[in-house]
């Protein structure tokens, strides 16, 4: 209001889908909100404009525990945004929490046609990386390869993918189980779901999305 600027707001599904959005328009978008591994990636590949941190009077404020990390140094290219953790989500008017306590629980036949998937391959191959006792970090082609056979044979449980409204399967009672981020679980239960939120035993996922600039803003 007080600039008059019309603010347009686009959503997406995956940062590969955001990604896309930006390397075939190019231009059109002033801020983008990527996740860690994509800061990366869009960076090394010339698509951010660098951020003059002298006119963010704020900055000083931000948690350096957030800060100058590894996926983009001095943070030259991007500012926390939010972060938050993924964990099994359970519809508890399905479900006891007792059923789960590990990401390796999903690929029990039991959840045949039951289970949601994040909507990012980034998270989804971290369970299966975990599962097989890989870094979900690793680079090598075998590991990697592995645990894509993994989620192959996970395939059969599940049900959909989403991470537009992750909480939306587990709200309509489509899910019994799933992968959820914290937030997710908090807002559904604001609107009356019964949902519970467990950490895994191992491999509890952690992230981060920051803001950015586009080069073509």
């Amino acid at each position: 209001k007080e600039t008059g600027i019309k603010v347009i707001y686009s959503t997406y599904e995956s940062n590969e889908s955001m990604y896309a959005k930006l390397k075939t328009q190019g231009s059109g978008y002033d801020l983008v909100v990527p996740s860690t591994y994509f800061v990366s990636k869009m960076r090394k590949e010339g698509m951010l404009q660098e951020i003059d941190k002298k006119k963010l009077s704020h900055f000083s404020d931000l948690d350096t525990n957030f800060l100058d990390k590894p996926f983009d140094p001095n943070n030259n290219y991007s500012i926390p945004y939010i972060w938050g953790a993924t964990g099994i989500g359970i519809n508890a008017d399905m479900l006891d929490k007792s059923s789960v306590s590990k990401w390796d629980d999903f690929w029990d036949s039991k959840w045949e046609g039951q289970l949601m998937l994040m909507d990012d391959s980034r998270e989804v191959f971290h369970i299966a990386l975990t599962k097989l006792g890989y870094s979900p970090n690793t680079t090598n082609p075998d590991e990697i390869k592995a645990a894509y056979e993994e989620l192959k044979k996970l395939m059969p449980n599940v049900l959909v993918f989403n991470s537009d409204f992750p909480a939306n399967p587990y709200l309509a009672g489509e899910v019994s189980l799933g992968m959820l981020w914290n937030g997710s679980a908090y807002m559904a239960r604001q609107e009356g779901a019964n949902i519970d939120i467990i950490w895994p035993e191992k491999g509890t996922i952690f992230w981060m999305d920051s803001l950015a600039i586009p080069a073509g803003a």
